[in-house]
């Protein structure tokens, strides 16, 4: 999990505003999934998990991101 968040945030670094403390920036993110990613937080708010991650991550991304960057296009593996 660590060797995935460290290959996450050296992807993130160069697209955050920079204005941004980038580590408090990738804390806030990491602090998201650390709330979002339990069943029982779209449970409480009756909404699938899916929906909960990709509006908590969409919130901080319209905060956080440069909107003049792009984001590198990534081949995944079926390791998930």
């Amino acid at each position: 999990m660590n060797q995935r968040k460290a290959l996450g945030a050296a992807l993130l670094r160069p697209l955050l505003k920079p204005e941004l403390d980038q580590n408090v920036a990738l804390a806030v993110l990491d602090l998201i999934f650390t709330a979002v990613l339990p069943p029982e937080f779209a449970d409480r708010l009756r909404i699938s998990r899916r929906e909960a991650i990709h509006t908590a991550v969409s919130i901080w991304a319209g905060g956080a991101l440069d909107r003049s960057a792009k984001l590198p296009v990534l081949r995944g593996g079926d390791d998930g």
